[in-house]
Formats: structure tokens, C-alpha cells, sequence
């Protein structure tokens, strides 16, 4: 069933609380040390960078090809559209198949396809070319996220998580700036072209990962290698896994209520906040009369700042606070996902450019605290042979909801005739998402413990 290959990596038991292997700092916290990380993080980096070189240079498209505010935010819902149909058979594939060559093939491929988008003779060759980048930008994360729970141990994975979920945010502030200023230097086909030579560099180092044995990390078994062996509960999910199969996962995923209700309100919070990351360069350049380099090298500043801050905070809340507290990572994502939304519709009424942009850092910070939390919730409530299937359905209504921010911002931009009015009523899901979230922390508490580490069928 489960079919992961040969090239497995075993924590080596007796492992003291701090020492070296291959070279690399191991600990309790990092049984493997930190080389896995590190490739994941990578993963993570060059995904975030190329998805964010259109906002950098999406003026430069718009004032080439002409096209409307409508169609730009189709450019992105396009690309999230055709990952929704990839996404959930990638996590099919991360939980059946080695997860370490999965990510090798995917990110390879990306590379190549990154060339392409540099050629577009026209607005919808290009189109076309994202939407198809689209797909592939989505089938990295289940087998990502899988992997960050067999190379760490649960009381470090917020931290794990956080790094690795900053690195696309970090990437994505890089992408829209790197975007900006070699379009507006070099023209706008040359930023694409440069991100083919580092996507072929983390892809042959994921190649040379190896991969780590499922449910190795979990509480118990520190020290050791397995995959089902020995686990009653795991196998019994196999066993109904093989009977029912991908209908029976998902179905058995959405009788997790602290799963169903952070997938709905994280769906309905991102909503807002993706439609106003793409199109805030370009309402800097409009509101405020600064060129293309200088609006999406702002934008790429805050979001690299609250990234690395708010993804820090985020994990080492969740970590320390979940070792006393069952539910606390649900409290820190959903109460990031509400502050923050509280210091974004402040900016946005604000009407001088360094407040708003400060009151947006703070606010984007927030937001990112809540990314690594949701990762290491997946975890907590899912066995290691359901957590590829658990965070490609996460990714799933996560794009989904995020998608239509774009589009709905533009089209309502155009209805309206301002940018600022759009990102306001955009903003209006966000209570709703949050307090759906918060909602979870007692669902969490009273109901899901029993399922940690066990059938979810």
C-alpha cells in the first residue's frame, strides 16, 4: 500500500540531547538535524519567489497588453484554480509513495515550465502558462508538510513549521521586489528567467534526501524507525484506507471537528488577505505615485519583516503553550488571524503612506503567526498515514478561498472605481474566518484528543 522505496533514514536510538551527525547539529528537537529543514525550507523559498514575480511586474503587463483590473486578478485565480485539481491526488501521492522523490520531480519540473512564462507573445499565452504553473506550484506542499513531521518530533514541529512556512513568505516578499525592480530594469520576461537555474538546484537536493520512516517522530518512539509496524491504530486506518479509499479519506478528515472548522474559517479569513497581497503594489503605484520598483520593493520589505516575525512568534508560542495547553495552538492562529485582520482594515483607512504601511506590517505579522499553527494542528490530529491527505485538503480550501480574492478585489475595483474601497469590503470575511477558528480551541480540547495519533476512519 504504502510504498516509499528503500532509502529510509532512522533516528539512531540512544541519540544524546545534543551532539553532530553527518556534520549537522542533532538534538531532541532535531533527531535528524537540520539538513532536512533546511531542503524543505529551499522547497518553500523558490515556490514562494516565482508565484510572487507577477505582482512585481504586473503594471509593466497591464500597461503591454492593456488588459483590466478584472482580468489581472483572473491571473492568479486562473493558476489557484487549476492547483485545486491537482492538489488533492498530491496528497494521495505523499501518503502511497517516497515523498523526498515526489518533491525532486515536482520542482524540476517547475523550473522548466518557468521559461515559458518569459516567451508569452501575449496576454493569453501567458494566462495560460500561469494556470498551467499553477498546477504545479501546488503539488509540493502535501508531500512538504508530511516530510516536516517525520524528520521532527511533535514538540518542535510549530518551530519546524514556521521556518518552513516563512520560507514562502519570505520567498513571495522577494518575488514581488525582485519582480519590481529587474522588470523595471531589465523588462518584465528577464525575472522569470532567472528562477530556473535555483529551481533546478533544490530539485536535485531533494534527490538527494533520504526519506524518513513514517510515524518515526511520533511520542514513543524518538530513537527509532517504523512505518505501521506495531501500530494498531495506524494499521486499522490502512486497512480501511484500502477498502474505501480516497472517498473514504477526505470523508473521514471532515468528522474531525477542530479540522472542519479550521479548514472553513482559515477558508473564509484568507479570502480578504490574499486579494490584498496582489494587488497592493499596484494600489501604492496608484495611490500614492511611486513607480513600479519602488511599490513592490515596499510590499517585499513588509512581507519578508512580518514573515520572519510573525512566523517566529507564531511557532514558538504554539510549542511552548501547547506543552500546558491542548487547544493552545488553535488560540494562537485564530487570534492572529483576528488581530490581524483588526491592524489591515486600520491601515487600509488610513490615508498616509509610512502609517498605512506600518499598521500593515503589524497586521501581516499577525496573520503569518497563525501558518505554522495550522501545520502542526494537521499534525496533531491526524496519523503519519493521513497527514499527506490531510495537508492537501488544507491547501485545498485554503486556495480556495484565497483564489476568488484577486478576482473579486479587481472586479469590485472596477465596479467601484477605487482600489482602497475593494480592499475594504474584502476585508469583511475576516472576523467571520477567525471566530470560526477560535471555535475550534474547545473543540480541540474536549473532543480531539482521543483521535491524536490514531484512526481517522
Amino acid at each position: 500500500m504504502i510504498n516509499c522505496g528503500s532509502r529510509y533514514s532512522a533516528t539512531v536510538a540512544g541519540t544524546p540531547p545534543t551532539t553532530t551527525r553527518h556534520g549537522w547539529r542533532v538534538s531532541s528537537a532535531a533527531p535528524l538535524g537540520l539538513l532536512p529543514a533546511l531542503a524543505l525550507v529551499a522547497v518553500n523559498l523558490v515556490d514562494g519567489i516565482e508565484s510572487s514575480l507577477l505582482i512585481g511586474v504586473l503594471p509593466l503587463l497591464q500597461d503591454e497588453w492593456g488588459f483590466s483590473d478584472t482580468l489581472a486578478g483572473a491571473l492568479p485565480t486562473a493558476a489557484a484554480m487549476t492547483g485545486l485539481l491537482m492538489i488533492i491526488p498530491a496528497g494521495y501521492l505523499a501518503d502511497h509513495f517516497e515523498r523526498t522523490r515526489l518533491l525532486a520531480y515536482v520542482v524540476g519540473s517547475w523550473a522548466l515550465l518557468t521559461v515559458a512564462s518569459s516567451l508569452a507573445t501575449g496576454f493569453w499565452v501567458f494566462f495560460l502558462i500561469r494556470a498551467v504553473l499553477g498546477s504545479a506550484n501546488s503539488l509540493d506542499n502535501p508531500s512538504s508538510s508530511s516530510l516536516v513531521t517525520d524528520f521532527y518530533p511533535p514538540g518542535s514541529r510549530s518551530r519546524v513549521f514556521a521556518f518552513q512556512r516563512t520560507s514562502w513568505t519570505v520567498g513571495s516578499s522577494i518575488g514581488v521586489a525582485m519582480g519590481g525592480v529587474l522588470g523595471e530594469t531589465f523588462g518584465w520576461r528577464v525575472p522569470f528567467l532567472v528562477m530556473v537555474g535555483p529551481g533546478l538546484l533544490v530539485a536535485w537536493w531533494c534527490w538527494t534526501l533520504a526519506e524518513p520512516a513514517r510515524g518515526g517522530m511520533e511520542p514513543g518512539d524518538i530513537g527509532g524507525a517504523r512505518e505501521t509496524a506495531g501500530q494498531p491504530e495506524v494499521e486499522h486506518h490502512v486497512r480501511q484506507r484500502r477498502m474505501h479509499g480516497l472517498g473514504s479519506d477526505l470523508a473521514a478528515l471532515w468528522r474531525i471537528p477542530t479540522l472542519r472548522a479550521v479548514y472553513t474559517g482559515a477558508a473564509v479569513a484568507y479570502l480578504g488577505f490574499n486579494g490584498i497581497a496582489y494587488w497592493l503594489p499596484t494600489f501604492w503605484e496608484r495611490e500614492f505615485d511611486l513607480g513600479e520598483g519602488k511599490a513592490a520593493a515596499l510590499t517585499g520589505v513588509i512581507g519578508l519583516v512580518a514573515a520572519i516575525g510573525g512566523s517566529v512568534l507564531g511557532g514558538v508560542l504554539g510549542d511552548r503553550w501547547a506543552a500546558r495547553h491542548a487547544n493552545a495552538r488553535v488560540v494562537v492562529a485564530g487570534g492572529g488571524l483576528m488581530l490581524g485582520g483588526v491592524f489591515v482594515v486600520a491601515g487600509m483607512a488610513s490615508p498616509a503612506l509610512a502609517v498605512q504601511a506600518s499598521l500593515l506590517l503589524v497586521g501581516a505579522a499577525l496573520i503569518v503567526s497563525a501558518a505554522p499553527n495550522f501545520a502542526a494542528i494537521i499534525a496533531d490530529v491526524l496519523p503519519p498515514s493521513s497527514r499527506g491527505i490531510g495537508y492537501a485538503t488544507f491547501t485545498f480550501v485554503i486556495v480556495s478561498g484565497g483564489a476568488l480574492g484577486p478576482l473579486a478585489i479587481g472586479g469590485v475595483s472596477d465596479l467601484i472605481g477605487s482600489l482602497q474601497g475593494a480592499f475594504i469590503v474584502g476585508l469583511i470575511p475576516v472576523a467571520p474566518g477567525g471566530l470560526i477558528v477560535l471555535r475550534a480551541a474547545r473543540l480541540h480540547a474536549a473532543v480531539d484528543s482521543a483521535t491524536r495519533a490514531g484512526p481517522v476512519s
